[in-house]
């Protein structure tokens, strides 16, 4: 009767650990999926963790966001591998872009008082990391936002990254990586076909216009220092021209 009852209670103690785990795997899913909506700015009715394990890192750690575009879709299972293998544990998360698929975030979880610089240690692992995704024929760029206090401001990480990313010479695919330092003004083009380029577009001849469209993302790749920014600041210009036509 002893032993029965033993046997019982061992049972119980199980049945309940099994039901804690699987309820903190389900909260642990659900935050992945909060996550994914917070870094794209989507309404969430509440940024709180449900799972203990992103609770407790998330009350104690500082964090920076690591936007990666990859030459194709994103390798989930290589990065996921290469993380393991050194050794972050929980304090590196990797989460697919659910947007583009051949997009990818790294939550990267630092110690407040870390003896290294935040800064320095995402550029150390996207040293390490980007040449080893070359050798799986696979190019990166990345972007480092600034370090945040709470998973609640990965909205704002992201922004920060994709600014970083604008900053990408024009014309260069070689594998890279860029930290946000702050917003800069895009500087000012003057293309000289431009009045030839808008008569175009007024006159309905497609494709003559084609032709001086690839003839301008010819010219940005030759220009001196020209960033993503820049390109895009003068896409813009060309656009709202282009509607007052």
């Amino acid at each position: 009767e002893v032993i029965k009852r033993l046997e019982n209670r061992t049972l119980l103690e199980n049945q309940i650990l099994t039901s804690e785990k699987e309820k903190e795997q389900a909260c642990y899913d659900y935050d992945v999926q909060l996550l994914n909506s917070l870094i794209l700015d989507y309404h969430v009715s509440s940024a709180r963790m449900t799972s203990q394990k992103l609770q407790r890192i998330n009350g104690s750690h500082d964090l920076m966001l690591l936007t990666l575009h990859f030459s194709r879709t994103s390798p989930d299972a290589l990065v996921e591998e290469w993380l393991g293998e050194q050794g972050f544990g929980d304090l590196a998360l990797y989460l697919s872009g659910s947007t583009s698929p051949d997009l990818g975030f790294i939550i990267l979880f630092t110690a407040p008082q870390s003896v290294i610089p935040n800064e320095k240690l995402a550029a150390q692992i996207l040293d390490s990391f980007i040449p080893w995704m070359e050798d799986q024929e696979t190019s990166v760029c990345a972007g480092i936002s600034r370090t945040h206090h709470d998973l609640s401001e990965l909205g704002k990480a992201y922004r920060e990254t994709t600014l970083a990313l604008d900053q990408q010479p024009v014309g260069k695919s070689s594998p890279c990586w860029f930290a946000y330092a702050g917003e800069e003004e895009p500087r000012p083009i003057a293309w000289d076909k431009t009045e030839e380029f808008l008569f175009r577009i007024d006159a309905g001849m497609e494709e003559e216009a084609r032709d001086l469209t690839r003839e301008l993302f010819a010219w940005y790749a030759d220009l001196p220092d020209c960033t993503l920014a820049d390109v895009k600041y003068h896409c813009y210009q060309l656009s709202d021209q282009c509607r007052l036509i």
